[in-house]
């Protein structure tokens, strides 16, 4: 279901773009690294040093404007990246903790309201909207090559996660320098918080002790959060 939602919103959003007052599209190299949990997009910018592991990949986007610079912003993107998790064993009657990695290939396919604002030959746009994003990489040779089976069934099951479409939320801006009226240079930033649907148990106090009821209520939780820049290109066609 969440797939048709999706291409319903690309194809109106296409056909919308023949009505639009503004038309542009664009291509831009991006990189970023994951907000680690509790972390801020501010914290993650100060942490950000020759260690830190980021995530590379590339982007193209229409934007077309229907009310003086408002309208959509559509920016399918792709990114190579890796997941990092920890599994547990138990080595000589003690638990060990190891961390692995999972190369991940993601598309996000966000859908922004946009703002677009002229300053003569600058442009500034902002505006958010929802994410679709899924993993495409699915590499069974890759999950072979873990030796340790602990590690390789838990590989597993993270690549099973982010090959389910997930829904997010993404914000934005973009700095826009036009070299001529129609070719412009931009460069762009973007932050995505990946929501997604969990579980919670109902559990009783008994005593000093909880029991779980075996009921559950639904609620959600936040899964990736990314932050990213970009540097591109843009052709306006009118």
């Amino acid at each position: 279901m969440k797939k048709i939602i999706a291409l319903a919103i690309i194809a109106v959003s296409i056909v919308s773009a023949s009505f639009a007052l503004e038309f542009e599209v664009g291509a831009k190299l991006i990189g970023g690294q994951n907000v680690a949990d509790g972390s801020t997009a501010a914290d993650t910018v100060k942490g950000l040093n020759a260690e830190s592991k980021f995530q590379f990949g590339g982007a193209a986007y229409m934007n077309f404007a229907l009310f003086g610079g408002l309208g959509l912003q559509l920016e399918p993107t792709i990114i190579k990246g890796v997941v990092s998790f920890e599994t547990e064993q138990m080595q000589n009657n003690t638990i060990t903790a190891n961390t692995s990695d999972y190369d991940a290939l993601t598309l996000d396919v966000p859908l922004m309201v946009w703002l677009n604002l002229d300053l003569w030959k600058l442009t500034i746009g902002f505006g958010g909207g929802v994410d679709f994003s899924m993993d495409l990489n699915r590499n069974e040779s890759y999950l072979k090559q873990i030796s340790n089976e602990a590690q390789r069934q838990q590989a597993a099951a993270v690549s099973d996660g982010l090959a389910k479409m997930s829904f997010a939320w993404i914000a934005g801006v973009d700095t826009k320098f036009y070299l001529t009226d129609h070719l412009g240079l931009v460069a762009s930033a973007r932050y995505i918080m990946d929501i997604k649907k969990k579980e919670v148990p109902v559990t009783v106090g008994v005593g000093n002790a909880e029991v779980n009821t075996g009921f559950t209520y639904s609620t959600v939780e936040y899964g990736r959060r990314f932050l990213y820049g970009g540097l591109g290109v843009e052709f306006k066609f009118f």
